[in-house]
């Protein structure tokens, strides 16, 4: 009763249900579940290769048969067919969907609508294996149509924009550097603060970053309409995939407007950075480091220095997955 207590079960609950809407049969499997699962194999050498995976012994060729490969629970159920625990085995053995967590691109609703937007990609995407790959909260939020019903929950984003409508408010000047869905957080805060008031001095540069500008150019139209009301004081973005033999990221517009970029940083301003990926957000501190050395002509170690305590400060915000 304690495991179905914390799968947050409705009762009755149909089998289909259970697998649909609590079993992850798309993640990758983990140490723990080989060794649960060799338990259950009745055959020999599927038991003892299950056991080798599970254990700690295993732990590289494990990972080059569920990491590299990226084989997921599901097929390792089919690879070692001879394991087939019963229902009551498998509620503690199947890994259980987590939560996904998506930034709310809209403003905070007004009046009644009660209405959100999020922006999500698509992931479709085919193994070293040959095995075709789908995100699974990305691929079931595409397939929906209007009507259905989605359990969500509302919780409290990580970035701490300041209150632009406050003029004491600091900072005043914001760089917001967000490539592909990492923009969804700053298309909130930018609609929220839009229109600026009469005689704002609150300023905000914009870095996007998609592979080709023809079809992931999100909210083109809109950041154009940002820029001309002066809501936007700076608009770049940069096409990873448009120039063939060289690839151009978001680091190398922000290298390119080095000058306004330091700029903004010397006068107290916040650097705000999300978007997919550990890399992203390392290549973006690395460009930020040049450019401090560049435009202030200080060492590397005192441009690190600075970011440090802009981080301290929350001047230095990521937000990455």
């Amino acid at each position: 009763s304690d495991i179905l207590n914390d799968f947050n079960i409705t009762f009755p609950c149909r089998l289909f249900d259970l697998v649909a809407s609590h079993f992850d049969l798309l993640a990758l499997p983990r140490q723990s579940f080989f060794e649960s699962l060799a338990i259950h194999a009745t055959d020999e050498m599927e038991r003892d290769k299950l056991a080798h995976f599970g254990s700690y012994g295993g732990s590289q060729d494990r990972r080059a048969y569920a990491d590299l490969d990226m084989r997921s629970v599901l097929i390792a159920f089919r690879d070692f067919q001879s394991a087939r625990p019963a229902l009551e085995h498998l509620l503690y053995i199947v890994p259980r969907i987590k939560p996904r967590p998506f930034s709310i691109a809209s403003e905070p609703p007004r009046g009644d609508s009660g209405s959100i937007d999020i922006c999500l990609a698509v992931q479709r995407f085919l193994t070293p294996m040959g095995n075709q790959r789908t995100g699974l909260c990305s691929s079931f939020l595409d397939a929906l149509s209007p009507g259905d019903v989605v359990p969500v929950r509302i919780l409290p984003g990580t970035l701490r924009f300041p209150s632009v409508a406050d003029p004491k408010t600091v900072p005043r000047k914001v760089i917001l550097i967000g490539p592909g869905t990492g923009v969804a957080p700053f298309r909130s805060f930018l609609r929220s603060v839009h229109p600026l008031g009469s005689g704002s001095d609150f300023q905000a540069a914009l870095f996007f970053g998609c592979r080709h500008r023809t079809h992931d150019f999100l909210y083109e139209s809109e950041w154009t309409e940002l820029e001309a009301a002066g809501t936007l004081k700076l608009f770049t973005a940069a096409f990873s995939r448009d120039t063939p033999g060289r690839k151009h990221y978001v680091q190398d517009e922000l290298l390119k407007e080095g000058a306004k970029v330091w700029d903004m940083l010397r006068d107290g301003g916040a650097v705000y950075i999300a978007g997919p990926g550990n890399s992203m957000s390392r290549d973006v501190k690395t460009a930020l480091v040049e450019i401090i050395e560049k435009h202030a002509g200080w060492d590397e170690d005192a441009a690190k220095a600075f970011l440090t305590q802009m981080e301290a400060k929350n001047l230095l915000q990521t937000e990455c997955w």
